[in-house]
């Protein structure tokens, strides 16, 4: 989790200015900050929480605008894809407009349609459909509304032990909330998902 906030404020600052990357946050605060999360200037309160993620990393966000995600934590500069991840759950700004990464795919994330650079880092998982999904802060991923269909996290470890030369055959099963059970795999040339709805393939 620390490599991930260390990160998310690194790629952050570089999206909107070079800051110096030393910059140290005990240095004398400025009088005013201008950070906005959401579409909102950040409250005195929620300023707090914000400079205690910078005083465990030591390093300062630049003013700017940017969104956030409080269900999954995801974050990034507003109009752009996900930067990064904060800790799910805090309040920062507003509430998070569909638009915050311009949009333009189809395919909605806790209301927020994602960029297509999203689009394309979720495809190397698997196949990515149009429509309204969700996905919360252990990784869980369901349509809106619906069961959970399996877990972001597994995928990306199965993709990365694939990708280390494994080869292997993978599987994982996970409910449908019915009682039921849904699966997905695959090996080192192709993979599925298995759902009572059908099953989809896809090529690595």
């Amino acid at each position: 989790m620390k490599s991930y906030l260390a990160s998310m404020l690194l790629v952050l600052s570089a999206g909107v200015y070079a800051a110096p990357p030393q910059q140290r946050v005990d240095a004398p605060r400025q009088a005013t900050r201008h950070i906005q999360f959401n579409q909102r200037d950040l409250s005195e309160q929620e300023l707090r929480v914000i400079e205690q993620l910078e005083a465990a990393y030591r390093f300062r966000l630049p003013d700017g605008h940017y969104w956030y995600d409080p269900i999954s934590g995801a974050s990034g500069i507003w109009g752009g894809p996900t930067a990064g991840f904060l800790p799910a759950g805090l309040s920062l700004g507003g509430k998070l407009p569909a638009n915050a990464s311009g949009g333009g795919t189809g395919v909605f994330v806790n209301g927020r349609e994602l960029h297509p650079m999203d689009v394309r880092a979720l495809s190397q998982l698997g196949p990515v459909l149009r429509g309204r999904w969700f996905v919360d802060r252990y990784g869980n991923v369901g349509a809106e509304g619906g069961p959970v269909l399996f877990n972001l996290i597994a995928a990306a470890r199965a993709a990365r032990s694939r990708g280390s030369g494994s080869g292997g055959a993978w599987s994982h099963t996970f409910s449908d909330g019915a009682g039921g059970n849904n699966y997905v795999g695959g090996d080192s040339s192709f993979g599925y998902l298995m759902t009572k709805n059908g099953t989809f393939y896809y090529d690595k």
